[in-house]
């Protein structure tokens, strides 16, 4: 099996997403990338939805028990944090 290698705002975006499952989060995470794509509004948005599809793509390539490993509660927890500082 080859490595899998998630940057830091890919996992915070896996971690906002997360629902419960690969699969599941895969699905939130497309249905939020079409929806951007939708209304797309400036080039935040384009950075984004390349983010997400990044991310998507990783996912799909991983396995189960990798996934089931990552510590998304540690990147969730640096959101935080870096919403208290704002």
């Amino acid at each position: 099996m080859r490595c899998i290698s998630l940057n830091h705002d890919e996992l915070m975006i896996i971690g906002c997403f997360y629902e419960g499952s690969k699969e599941e989060t895969i699905l939130l995470l497309e249905d939020t990338m079409n929806v951007l794509k939708e209304v797309r509004m400036d080039e935040s948005d384009d950075e984004m939805i390349q983010m997400l599809e990044t991310a998507i793509e990783k996912l799909k390539k991983m396995d189960e028990a990798t996934f089931a490993s990552l510590d998304l509660q540690k990147y969730l927890n640096d959101l935080q944090e870096d919403q208290k500082n704002d």
